[in-house]
């Protein structure tokens, strides 16, 4: 057989592929997206080999039924003994390639066997046949029906998943608790909540969840809630504290960039229309929540010092030089009662380490400082606040102020 003809069946053989969306397995292996070179040599040597050795295969029989029907002519059955030799030569090279690439690389040769999954955190969805889908996030749409739900997870880290009738969490979601189960079927929706240490956001009182799938986690600051969609919709607030003995808490404002009035909160509040002694006093209100800042709280003797001069300047010799120490934690304090020797307005104030300030106007404007660790710093609201711009007409001043003591 001329080699335009046995080029020409590799190319039959190969054409396929170069149709196909997907690469199909070869030898447990497949191209995908991530693939790297050496894993696209692999594979290429793993598909010339197997169209090699069809190949091979196909020219023996074409030789062969050309031997027996030579008819006694030696030039036809010299033709099919040597198809028959080349076939044969190019399956001693196929194998003696594979040989050799073994012997140097065998985990290049050997079938990529996945190994059995590992789950530590999760549910398993049974399917009908048995197996098993391992799930860790929330799915928008099965694909197929589910029997039965096994967990992975403990309940103080899963303490339950919901389950929606329709897909992309919509319907009326179906609260299943850690160790039961329920059949889950083609085109709904799973959401799972995790109880981890953290600020959860609910849209309904009572830590009740309304059109959203899943209460909103808030482990950091969030100068907008728009971009998670809970922007001015959140009516009541779990916490779930961390059990290295600090506290959370939250500084929540009705105006993104942690502006405009605010409250603060120690604990879970389960409706934000409602105060509870100092927290969430006045009651920010629901759907009225637009950004929030996360205090990891602890113990401690924080420490603020309020001056009457930019710069945290003190003139003892000066009766108009004024200063007010206070130590007061978790605690809405009014400057004048606090302070009655003070004269004038609030213009610089320094912090301890690790201390915390929140600052109130009279009508509830709020703006919060932080101190971490570093040198003593002192702090000007003529520079950094923007409740109080003396060169503003309608100068907001400090009226109130919180003093909180901060984790390390």
């Amino acid at each position: 057989m001329k080699k335009v003809n046995i080029i020409a069946i590799i190319l039959a053989l190969s054409a396929p592929l170069f149709v196909l969306a997907d690469y199909p397995t070869i030898g447990g292996r497949t191209i995908t997206k991530d693939s790297t070179f050496s894993d696209f040599v692999v594979y290429y040597f793993s598909l010339a080999l197997m169209i090699g050795i069809i190949a091979a295969v196909i020219v023996i029989i074409i030789a062969g039924i050309k031997f027996l029907i030579s008819q006694g002519d030696p030039s036809k059955r010299s033709d099919a003994k040597r198809m028959i030799s080349g076939a044969l030569i190019g399956l001693i090279v196929l194998f003696g390639s594979y040989a050799i690439l073994n012997s140097l690389n065998p985990s290049a040769t050997s079938p990529i066997v996945e190994p059995e999954p590992v789950a530590f955190d999760g549910i398993y969805l049974i399917k009908e046949n048995g197996g098993k889908v391992l799930v860790c996030q929330d799915i928008p749409e099965t694909s197929q029906n589910f029997t039965s739900i096994e967990w992975v997870s403990k309940a103080e880290d899963l303490p339950a998943i919901y389950v929606y009738t329709e897909k992309y969490f919509k319907g009326t979601p179906k609260e299943i608790n850690n160790g039961s189960s329920v059949s889950i079927p083609k085109g709904s929706s799973i959401s799972l909540v995790w109880k981890t240490a953290g600020i959860y956001l609910y849209d309904k009182t009572n830590y009740q969840l309304g059109s959203k799938s899943a209460p909103l986690p808030i482990k950091f600051s969030q100068p907008f809630l728009g971009g998670s969609s809970f922007d001015n919709i959140t009516q009541s607030i779990k916490i779930n504290q961390p059990d290295d003995g600090s506290t959370l808490g939250a500084i929540l404002f009705s105006e993104d960039d942690y502006r405009g009035t605010c409250s603060w909160i120690l604990g879970e509040i389960p409706d934000l229309n409602q105060s509870r002694g100092e927290e969430n006093n006045p009651a920010v209100g629901n759907n009225n929540l637009s950004s929030i800042i996360v205090l990891n709280l602890a113990s401690g003797s924080p420490a603020v010092t309020f001056y009457n001069r930019a710069d945290c300047q003190y003139i003892q010799q000066d009766p108009r030089s004024k200063k007010c120490d206070l130590s007061v934690t978790n605690k809405t304090g009014v400057f004048k009662e606090y302070c009655p020797d003070f004269e004038g307005d609030v213009l610089s104030f320094s912090l301890s380490e690790n201390t915390g300030v929140l600052l109130k106007t009279e009508k509830g404007r709020c703006q919060f400082f932080q101190r971490q660790n570093g040198p003593q710093e002192c702090l000007s609201l003529i520079k950094y606040g923007y409740i109080y711009n003396p060169d503003h007409k309608k100068a907001i001043k400090p009226y109130s102020f919180t003093i909180f003591s901060l984790a390390k």
